[in-house]
């Protein structure tokens, strides 16, 4: 007695329905209350294709001969006021669509609206996000101090404004005599920066270190 809905599955699509429903109490079932309501014709989206600055998404419908045409819009979820970075209006006939110009490393909502015979629409949104490039600068403010005779210290600055779309998940620290052969390592660290240590380095010697995000 306490529920108010109720879920009915395995409906036909694109299908008109009469929906009606009764209180029961202990004295029989009272009079029915009743509504119509057309299923949908099973429009679903998906993305098969991910690149830096754009995606590509196809969908189907259960019943394609009913469509007359499809809009495509989408938003940056993470910045839904960047006019540049969203879209709406898109149309198409077919089946298929690449999006372009997106941002790397970037979230975006897209919704797909299919234009049925009658005049009646259906829609469906997906998410997906862009693929994040390799960094394309490096990071700021490298700094060395000497620890001991054969150990030097190495300090690096945040990776700036494109950090949070690089997705930073270490860096790569490069050094040698100058000169001479390159040693490197593997240091963790996030988009604000990192530090390391070189150790058994040879004393009295010049020594080149180099820093980049990964």
């Amino acid at each position: 007695g306490n529920v108010r809905e109720a879920t009915l599955s395995g409906l036909s699509p694109s299908t008109l329905y009469t929906v009606q429903v009764a209180a029961v109490n202990g004295a029989g079932t009272g009079p029915y209350s009743g509504v119509s309501v057309r299923t949908g014709d099973g429009l679903s989206t998906q993305v098969i294709s991910s690149f830096t600055t754009s995606l590509t998404i196809s969908w189907t419908l259960e019943r394609p001969l009913t469509a007359t045409g499809y809009t495509i819009s989408y938003s940056n979820t993470n910045n839904t006021d960047c006019f540049t970075d969203s879209r709406s209006g898109i149309t198409t006939s077919g089946t298929s669509y690449q999006l372009t110009g997106l941002e790397e490393g970037t979230q975006y909502s897209i919704t797909v609206t299919a234009t049925l015979t009658g005049g009646r629409t259906e829609q469906d949104t997906v998410t997906a996000t862009t693929r994040t490039a390799v960094p394309s600068a490096p990071p700021s403010s490298v700094r060395l101090s000497v620890v001991s005779s054969t150990s030097i210290n190495v300090r690096w600055g945040p990776m700036g404004l494109q950090a949070s779309k690089w997705k930073i998940t270490s860096y790569y620290v490069r050094y040698g005599e100058e000169g001479g052969g390159q040693n490197h390592r593997f240091s963790s660290g996030d988009s604000s920066g990192g530090m390391d240590t070189l150790s058994r380095l040879t004393k009295q010697t010049v020594y080149t270190v180099q820093v980049a995000a990964r």
